[in-house]
């Protein structure tokens, strides 16, 4: 276990290993007390949870202002992220089916262990919060979930602009071209390295240019099952109209994809009144942000009643 002082708090740092056949994925926790709500938090395509984490002598952060407050913050790894091993080579055969279908149920079981009973929080960044919601589609029995919250979410990358349209090709020939020589998507000059295998990064592309958002494996129909089972409270943040990704529009789109949910969209922007037009990665780690926009998350959070009703019960994968 590791200390860190954040703002005048001291919270807890500890990881966990968590098994899923011969892979292991890092789970890192984050905490002031281990009495508040867990959640649980999962980085966006080409990220890993570091970006919850402050910047080096920094102070801002998603994970640290939430421990702050008291909440019991776990940073989940999906596999070849991190310091979830194996690493990602030529050889991975995995994709996002794999992290929907078993390596996020591995985490949901490890979070149980440790905090048996209690409802849980999940918070997505971009692929991460639609990773989040494809899971909670397949999931058989309902569990105890006080809501979801998710930052710069979207499905379909629709080409209204030349920037999108520009985008687009970038995604297709960049990462592409690297999959095609090493076998995996990757940003060779970011630190840590951030990689996806070439089935995250086909199923990724195709998801974005698709009308149904279909599982690659089974064909499993996400948006239809969960406007069948109904979602949680759920909280969108949205960049501005100008945003290549998570854009107001985007994340109009999706909510309609899901269907009829209490839900709540807060645009981010200069112009609407906030501090900045916060970059894809500074909407979470920037130092302003936890005076900012971080303050209607921690209100939305409060208006959540979250409170221990006995073990929900056990929830089994469909795959």
């Amino acid at each position: 276990m590791h200390t860190m002082s954040w703002r005048g708090v001291r919270l807890k740092l500890q990881a966990h290993n968590v098994q899923v056949g011969t892979q292991q994925l890092e789970l890192r926790r984050c905490y002031r007390d281990n009495t508040g709500p867990p959640v649980l938090l999962l980085a966006d395509f080409l990220h890993t949870s570091e970006i919850f984490l402050p910047r080096k002598g920094g102070e801002g952060g998603l994970a640290p202002f939430l421990a702050s407050l008291g909440y019991d913050v776990y940073l989940a790894e999906l596999r070849g992220r991190g310091n979830s091993w194996p690493g990602i080579s030529d050889t991975s055969d995995w994709g996002l089916h794999e992290a929907i279908c078993e390596d996020i149920p591995a985490h949901l079981r490890t979070l149980e262990k440790l905090r048996p009973g209690q409802s849980q929080i999940w918070m997505g960044q971009g692929l991460g919060g639609l990773l989040l919601a494809a899971s909670y589609a397949r999931l058989e029995n309902r569990i105890a979930l006080a809501g979801m919250v998710h930052f710069a979410v979207a499905r379909r990358l629709r080409l209204e602009t030349q920037r999108r349209v520009l985008a687009r090709h970038l995604w297709h020939f960049g990462p592409a071209a690297i999959n095609l020589f090493c076998g995996y998507a990757a940003i060779p000059f970011s630190k840590p390295c951030r990689c996806e295998t070439r089935k995250s990064l086909a199923t990724w592309l195709q998801w974005q240019g698709s009308e149904g958002w279909l599982d690659p494996l089974d064909g499993f129909d996400y948006a239809r099952a969960l406007r069948e089972r109904g979602l949680p409270p759920s909280l969108y943040f949205a960049n501005g109209e100008r945003a290549l990704w998570g854009s107001v529009q985007d994340c109009r789109n999706w909510i309609a994809e899901l269907g009829a949910h209490d839900c709540r969209l807060v645009t981010i922007s200069s112009k609407g009144g906030n501090l900045h037009d916060y970059s894809h990665a500074d909407l979470l780690q920037h130092p302003e942000a936890c005076d900012d926009h971080f303050l209607q998350l921690q209100q939305w959070l409060a208006e959540r009643t979250v409170r221990s009703e006995g073990p929900p019960p056990k929830a089994a994968i469909t795959c």
